[in-house]
C-alpha cells in the first residue's frame, strides 16, 4: 500500500502521470482480490475505475492534458483512495 501512497504522492507533485497511477492502483487491486476484504477492494476498484476513465478519454482524443473537470475528478479520486488507504492502515495497526 506504500507504493500506492508514493504514486498518489509523486502524482500530484507532477513527476508521473496519471496513467502510471491507473497501473500502480491497478496491481494492488489485483494483488489484493484474493486475500483483502472484498467491499474494501471494491471501493479501491471504483475509484480505479475513475482514474482509468478519465486516463483513457483523454488518451482516445489524443490529449496530454486535463480538462478542469478532469482534473477535479481525479482529485477527488485521489483523494478518496488516501481515505481508504489510510482507513485500511489504521485498522491494521
Amino acid at each position: 500500500m506504500r507504493l500506492i501512497h508514493r504514486s498518489l504522492t509523486a502524482y500530484e507533485g507532477g513527476q508521473v502521470d496519471l496513467a502510471r497511477v491507473v497501473s500502480d492502483v491497478e496491481s494492488l487491486i489485483d494483488s489484493l482480490e484474493e486475500v483483502a476484504d472484498a467491499s474494501w477492494v471494491g471501493a479501491l476498484g471504483h475509484e480505479w475505475l475513475d482514474l482509468e476513465i478519465v486516463n483513457a478519454v483523454g488518451l482516445d482524443e489524443g490529449r496530454s492534458a486535463l480538462t478542469s473537470t478532469e482534473q477535479h475528478d481525479v482529485d477527488g479520486a485521489v483523494a478518496r483512495l488516501r481515505s481508504l488507504l489510510d482507513r485500511r492502515e489504521n485498522s491494521i495497526d
